[in-house]
């Protein structure tokens, strides 16, 4: 177990702990043990994309909306304990990105990905079409776009 989910059941068994929704409080821990893997495990990973990836989780809508609150709230426990100096930076990065992370919420629970969208401006209508069908590109993907 590493230094920053170490912390977690820290937080889990503190005072700043009580103060948390008790419908949140049921799946903190794993929420937190989550994030806290993919900070120190991706060091290409910023808060952006952990926050994505909490967003990924299955755990009921009303927790989903909690999560930024959740991870603002550790990262105040350990930078107000002095565990883990960082967590400063990253509770302000948080809480400037937890609107974005809310408006990507749907409202069965689900989260919105980031769409791609593939360009087919350079495929001739009678080549092999790019999605590797091996069809021609006016049979297979050209009316998706038409």
């Amino acid at each position: 177990m590493s230094e920053l989910t170490q912390y977690v059941t820290d937080y889990c068994t503190s005072e700043h702990f009580l103060f948390l929704d008790p419908s949140v409080k049921e799946y903190a821990e794993p929420i937190l043990l989550n994030w806290s893997w993919i900070i120190e495990n991706n060091s290409s990973t910023d808060i952006h994309d952990s926050l994505t990836a909490m967003g990924k989780l299955s755990v009921p809508s009303e927790v989903k909306k909690s999560i930024p609150y959740l991870i603002t709230e550790y990262c105040e426990y350990l930078n107000t304990t002095g565990k883990f100096p960082q967590a400063g930076e990253w509770k302000s990065s948080i809480q400037s990105q937890s609107n974005s992370f809310l408006s990507r919420l749907r409202s069965d629970g689900s989260f919105k990905g980031e769409t791609f969208v593939k360009k087919y401006s350079d495929v001739n209508r009678n080549s092999l079409c790019p999605c590797g069908s091996n069809k021609k590109f006016k049979k297979c993907c050209l009316p998706l776009i038409s």
